[in-house]
């Protein structure tokens, strides 16, 4: 088959001047920032302003359709979903776009004779409020009443759903003509209205699932088989794509969205290029039992197919307003899951009105959305780590059945000696009823649990890695108040045990894969508690200094996480501080300091004009 380019699936001369403090400004001014901070960059998400290019080496990728961005697409970050599209984006840059649903029932509401007066001023209002756009159109338990008076049987389910039996010909049929009719329809839209609309989901089930019903029919002659539902779905989802691909009125098609699950997903992968996939499970929450079985892009997984396109995913999330564990500690909990989905590469973290609308969150979504979409460090205007420990049960190295009891997810004594041994370190388990839960059902915790089962146990980072994080930092749970966004997790010093030092490397790309030597100013943040009176260091690797001292911070012990920002004019970072790395926090007394997050940013420098369309 033919593999067509812009057609994805859903299924980022040496100077020796010193290092000079930056100004304060209200940078995380509003709900859950720290009390004073400074501003290393433009409102918002976008990033500091457009620099001059450097000597890439050779190494910078050749410009794709789409124009030029600075280093990612403009598109990436935090989207609105089932809502009217009318959220203001201008005075809220984190804000890129809507994910719109429309029904069968309501499009076609008799016989080939189709509405589009809510359609299109629906996608109208996206567009006049600034808004990217992907749309799906529900058929399913939307199918219109005439479809069943034509003779496509009605199938009941013992819960009380109901949905078409979608293998028949006669159904299908009419879905195609639905489908082809759409298509037609939005690529007859003006260019720049056309051009805004960035995707289309193939839905084929239930909703945008890839299962034909909710539960089971009540009539067991309308079960599908899995290799039925695997033939329709291959069936429709060529079909979507060929329409789309047929009817397309702009040089860019439309990204096709496709969940058909990951058992089709190497199918996709064959037949639809290049794909996106729907990476939905870290989307609803973070440190969830069983998460590292999800299969969700991250670190781990390819970020670039072969031929240098990008793999880009989405997530929706409905429950923030909603589940107990997070009204445990919405800034805590909402800032941390932004921070998981940028670990694992989540490009569009979709939310429903009753949480982007709220003030106290944007500042998580503004740092969601500044480094959503990077894939390369190459293209990147910054790199953080933010620093925690996970305690996961199934870790049989870490924790010895000898010494915490059989591994086994059951195993409820195990948890709790877990537990007893880093409770003196905040971790808590709020909801045992709850501790082995997987999954959907790990949803209904009532509160926080820090023990979980296949658990991600590392860092949440983008393009900047802590060396040996257990080997030279203790982790932390739930400090300080909640009324900032930070304390959910942290690491420490521990001086009794000579982990004095935490260092930091920068990925190897973000500077072209050579030592920066000083080419242009670079910005080092680091997010504190302010606990206690005594100091900590920050080091970095430096022209002619491998380890020079950036400045020493005295504590005023205020009990509140607050950040130093600093631009250093002389960075080497050719990671020449100790363990190969780039920067170092150090402890130069006995007390411990608690650190959440150390970050580096520039705002010139990057990779433009290419980032994996």
């Amino acid at each position: 088959m033919e593999k067509t380019a812009w057609i994805a699936t859903l299924t980022m001369s040496a100077l020796s001047l010193p290092a000079c403090e930056v100004e304060p400004a209200d940078r995380w001014s509003g709900d859950g920032g720290v009390s004073t901070g400074v501003d290393t960059g433009t409102p918002d998400d976008t990033g500091p302003p457009l620099g001059t290019d450097v000597d890439t080496g050779g190494t910078g990728g050749t410009p794709l359709p789409g124009g030029t961005h600075e280093g990612k697409p403009p598109y990436c970050g935090v989207w609105a979903m089932w809502s009217p599209p009318t959220f203001d984006n201008t005075k809220n840059k984190w804000f890129k776009g809507s994910m719109l649903t429309f029904t069968w029932e309501n499009i076609e509401p008799s016989d080939n004779k189709f509405d589009w007066s809510s359609f299109d001023k629906t996608i109208k209002t996206a567009y006049d409020n600034g808004h990217h756009i992907m749309y799906m159109v529900y058929h399913g338990s939307h199918t219109p009443e005439w479809v069943y008076a034509k003779g496509v049987p009605k199938v009941k389910t013992k819960e009380g759903y109901t949905f078409p039996y979608y293998v028949t010909p006669l159904f299908v049929t009419l879905l195609k003509r639905m489908i082809k009719s759409v298509a037609q329809h939005v690529n007859s839209y003006p260019p720049k209205l056309r051009e805004r609309i960035l995707a289309v989901q193939y839905p084929c089930g239930t909703s945008g699932d890839p299962q034909p019903y909710k539960k089971t029919p009540a009539d067991s002659k309308y079960a599908i088989s899995d290799k039925d539902w695997e033939s329709y779905t291959k069936d429709l989802v060529t079909y979507y794509h060929q329409q789309y691909k047929q009817h397309n009125s702009i040089s860019r098609p439309m990204v096709s969205l496709i969940n058909v699950g990951g058992k089709l997903r190497p199918w996709v992968e064959d037949n639809f290029f290049p794909y996106w996939v729907k990476s939905g499970g870290a989307s609803h929450m973070y440190q969830c039992n069983g998460e590292l079985d999800w299969g969700s892009p991250g670190p781990i997984s390819k970020q670039f197919r072969p031929d240098g396109t990008a793999v880009r995913s989405r997530g929706e999330n409905e429950w923030i307003e909603k589940l107990a564990f997070y009204k445990a500690a919405p800034l805590w909990n909402v800032y941390w899951l932004q921070l998981y989905n940028l670990h694992v590469r989540q490009d569009f973290h979709m939310l429903t009105a009753d949480t982007y609308n709220q003030a106290k969150y944007y500042d998580s979504f503004k740092f969601f959305s500044r480094y959503a979409g990077y894939k390369d460090a190459r293209d990147s205007l910054g790199a953080f780590c933010a620093l925690r420990d996970g305690l996961d049960a199934s870790d049989e190295k870490r924790f010895s059945a000898a010494k915490y009891g059989t591994v086994d997810r059951m195993n409820k004594a195990r948890y709790e000696k877990i537990l007893a041994e880093f409770a003196p370190e905040g971790a808590k388990m709020a909801d045992w009823n709850k501790f082995a839960a997987l999954n959907i059902d790990y949803r209904t915790i009532q509160g926080i649990n820090d023990v979980g089962w296949r658990i991600v146990t590392e860092n949440y980072e983008v393009f900047l890695s802590q060396h040996d994080p257990s080997g030279t930092s203790k982790g932390m749970w739930q400090v300080g108040g909640k009324n900032q966004m930070f304390g959910r997790f942290a690491r420490r010093f521990d001086h009794a045990s000579g982990r004095d030092a935490m260092y930091f490397k920068i990925d190897d790309n973000f500077f072209f894969g050579k030592p920066h030597n000083g080419a242009y100013p670079v910005t080092i943040r680091v997010v504190y508690l302010d606990k206690g009176k005594d100091s900590w260091q920050l080091k970095y690797d430096a022209v002619g200094n491998p380890q020079k001292l950036a400045y020493t911070l005295s504590k005023t012990d205020t009990g509140l996480w607050k950040e130093k920002v600093i631009a250093v004019n002389d960075g080497y970072f050719g990671h020449r501080c100790p363990n190969s790395t780039d920067v170092v926090l150090v402890n130069p007394d006995t007390e411990d300091d608690v650190f959440h997050m150390v970050e580096v940013t520039r705002d010139q420098g990057n990779r433009k004009g290419y980032w994996g369309e």
